[in-house]
């Protein structure tokens, strides 16, 4: 259920306008999964489900 509501906020994050969006790190999208949903994802997790789910668009770019 973390994992659900972890992806559809860093959805939602990373598909914002170019100009408003601010570096992404993996301790500021903790904090605003955390500010959106109340639950708290651990950076190892977030690491994995984003990866996992292809998250950061294409899987040949890490």
């Amino acid at each position: 259920m973390k994992a659900r509501a972890a992806l559809a906020v860093v959805s939602a994050v990373l598909t914002d306008e170019v100009a408003d969006r601010r570096n992404w790190t993996l301790p500021r999208l903790q904090n605003e999964i955390e500010r959106r949903t109340g639950e708290r994802i651990s950076k190892s997790r977030l690491s994995v489900v984003m990866r996992k789910k292809g998250a950061f668009g294409d899987p040949g770019t890490r």
